[in-house]
C-alpha cells in the first residue's frame, strides 16, 4: 500500500479531537428549556428550541459514529489492517485513503453495498 501510517494515524487522531469536540458541543450544548404548563413563553420559540434539540440530537448521534469510524481505523493501524476493505478484505485505494483516512470499505465494495468479490 502506498501511504505513510505515521501521517495517517496523525490525521485521524486529528480528525477524532475534532470529532469529539464537536459532539460535545452538540450533546452538552444549550438544550431547550422546559416550558412550564400555563407559562408566558412564545409557542413558535418553544416550538423552535425542540426542533433545535431534535436536530442537534440527530447530529449528536451522526458525529458519534463518525467517532466510532475514526477509532476503527486507528485500530486497524495497530492490528496491521488499515487499509484493506472489511469487506472483501482487498486493498483500500491510496486515493481514497487520503480524502477519508476512515475509510472501510473499497470504492467497489462502498458502491455495491452487497459487496464485491474476494480476488
Amino acid at each position: 500500500m502506498d501511504f505513510e501510517l505515521s501521517a495517517i494515524k496523525e490525521k485521524l487522531m486529528e480528525l477524532h479531537r475534532q470529532a469529539a469536540d464537536e459532539f460535545q458541543r452538540l450533546v452538552f450544548g444549550e438544550s431547550p428549556e422546559l416550558v412550564a404548563a400555563g407559562s408566558n413563553v412564545d409557542r413558535g420559540e418553544a416550538a423552535r428550541a425542540t426542533e433545535d434539540f431534535t436536530r442537534r440530537v440527530a447530529l449528536g448521534h451522526q458525529q458519534k459514529n463518525h467517532l466510532a469510524a475514526i477509532e476503527r481505523a486507528l485500530s486497524k493501524i495497530e492490528n496491521g489492517s488499515y487499509g484493506l476493505c472489511d469487506t472483501c478484505n482487498n486493498a483500500i485505494g491510496s486515493d481514497r485513503l487520503e480524502i477519508i483516512p476512515y475509510a472501510s470499505q473499497c470504492m467497489k465494495c462502498n458502491l455495491n453495498r452487497a459487496g464485491c468479490q474476494k480476488k
